[in-house]
């Protein structure tokens, strides 16, 4: 039986995925259709994401984006190099227009990345779950608004930050924050 969250038309959206059956499990809104599905997001690894920030031919916020969604407190003590930090409570409940001009104005960029990459601790729930959101309000503005680009590809973080952590956290070129390790010289 395929487990589904119905919009209610008065509360916020709240989409729930259940990512470990078959892709089956939709956002879907009151009115039954297709906005943006978990089936539309691209899981990437460790190795991939950090391949991206060392490629000298690709730029943060140009090329590419990283949105953590952890608390601002979490972010503020150690993050993935030149992520930024919007909430998922934030994310979750900004109207479509209002989080694209966010995202433009954390990213310092008038066009959204052809690559925006999500992520929270585990990206289990919360980066999945705010990466269907974004990509959905981002199909609503698309049409009216020409900094979006049609082929944005909507990515997650395979293990969330605490893989990153693990895996790169003694890395200075791969992290910062006030917990970030100092760059040897």
């Amino acid at each position: 039986m395929p487990l589904r969250k119905w919009f209610s038309s008065t509360a916020s959206p709240n989409i729930w995925l259940h990512l470990r059956r078959p892709i089956k499990s939709q956002v879907l809104c009151s009115a039954g259709y297709r906005l943006f599905t978990a089936s539309s997001l691209r899981f990437i690894k460790q190795d991939e994401l950090a391949s991206t920030l060392n490629d000298s031919t690709k730029t943060a916020g140009k090329d590419f984006l990283i949105v953590d969604v952890r608390e601002p407190w979490d972010y503020a003590t150690l993050h993935i190099k030149s992520a930024i930090n919007i909430p998922s409570p934030q994310l979750m409940t900004l109207p479509a227009a209002a989080l694209v001009d966010r995202v433009r104005t954390l990213n310092r960029m008038d066009a959204i990345p052809k690559t925006v990459m999500f992520h929270c601790k585990l990206s289990l729930i919360r980066g999945p779950t705010c990466a269907v959101r974004f990509g959905t309000l981002l199909k609503q503005v698309e049409t009216t608004d020409k900094g979006i680009r049609d082929e944005t590809v909507i990515a997650v973080l395979d293990g969330g930050f605490k893989a990153w952590e693990t895996t790169y956290g003694h890395d200075p070129n791969m992290v910062e924050g006030t917990a970030a390790p100092a760059e040897v010289s």
